[in-house]
C-alpha cells in the first residue's frame, strides 16, 4: 500500500528507472534493477492512485528525495 507521503519518491524513483533503462545493457538492467521496476510499475498501474497523482507526486519530490534516491541508484551506500 502507497500513501500520499510516500507517493513523490515513489514516483520519482519510477522515473528515474525509466530513464536509467533506456542507457543500461539488458544484461545490467536485468541483474540490477528489473525486479525492483516491475514492482513499482505494478504499484503505479494499482488503483489506489490516479495518472495525475503520479504526475502531480514526481512533480512534488523533494531536493532531498532525489538525492537519496539518485545515491541509491549509483549504489552510494554500498558498504
Amino acid at each position: 500500500m502507497i500513501t500520499p507521503r510516500h507517493l513523490p519518491r515513489l514516483a520519482y524513483l519510477l522515473h528515474v528507472l525509466q530513464e536509467l533503462r533506456a542507457v543500461l545493457s539488458p544484461e545490467v538492467w536485468d541483474q540490477d534493477w528489473r525486479e525492483p521496476f516491475a514492482r513499482l510499475r505494478h504499484l503505479r498501474k494499482a488503483p489506489d492512485f490516479t495518472d495525475t497523482e503520479w504526475n502531480d507526486a514526481l512533480e512534488k519530490a523533494s531536493a532531498h528525495d532525489r538525492r537519496v534516491i539518485d545515491q541509491l541508484l549509483k549504489k552510494g551506500f554500498d558498504a
